[in-house]
């Protein structure tokens, strides 16, 4: 595992006609002999893991779960990537931990910061949704994240999450974002934020 997640951390590129070309890697592995012990089988569960990982997103490294053997190859046409390409706004997924590290962000909130690309976008946040939000605001945005984290745990239940904060593009640009929370516990990340967001002065213009 330590192998395997230094080789997807690192920087993945090749050159063509004088440019530079940025990839990531998919893995799944299985382990031995605790999840088979013939090369068949262990090929195959970690065949179903490397697709558990696809459905997830990019760069991603997963090792086999038993509800892995249910997935269907065929989601893999549907998967979160290309389904938030036709969100009409900006969408963003991150973990609900300390680290809050960013594991999904779609097209039109790479746009919004003034990234060329994912890899730009993951640089330029640290991969962090604490450093996607603007300095001024992250003290404001971490208690109304804990306090609703704490409702949560009251009503054992999801919960939607409406908070306004600021960020900063590449460019040095300030955009207030509307952000419409829901928090989720999924099998391979554990607690992860779904958030629909929206520039406010953008939303304003449209409903006038």
């Amino acid at each position: 595992m330590k192998i395997i997640e230094k080789v997807i951390g690192q920087k993945q590129c090749f050159e063509a006609n004088e440019t530079e070309v940025a990839f990531t890697i998919s893995a799944g592995f299985a382990e031995y002999p605790n999840q088979g012990r013939g090369v068949q089988d262990l090929m195959a569960k970690a065949d179903e893991a490397l697709y558990a990982a696809k459905m997830a997103g990019k760069n991603q490294a997963f090792r086999y779960q038993p509800f892995m053997a249910d997935l269907s190859r065929e989601q893999l046409g549907f998967n979160v990537k290309q389904l938030s390409q036709g969100l009409p706004g900006e969408f963003l997924i991150y973990k609900a931990d300390g680290d809050q590290k960013i594991i999904f962000a779609n097209e039109h909130l790479i746009q919004l910061l003034g990234c060329r690309d994912y890899d730009d976008f993951i640089d330029f946040t640290k991969g962090s949704f604490k450093y996607f939000v603007h300095p001024d605001d992250r003290k404001q945005v971490e208690d109304q994240i804990q306090k609703q984290i704490a409702k949560q745990k009251e009503n054992r239940g999801s919960y939607d999450m409406h908070v306004i904060y600021r960020v900063k593009t590449k460019d040095g640009q300030v955009k207030r974002l509307v952000d419409l929370g829901r928090m989720i516990d999924n099998s391979n990340y554990g607690k992860v934020f779904f958030a629909f967001l929206e520039d406010q002065e953008k939303l304003a213009a449209d409903r006038k």
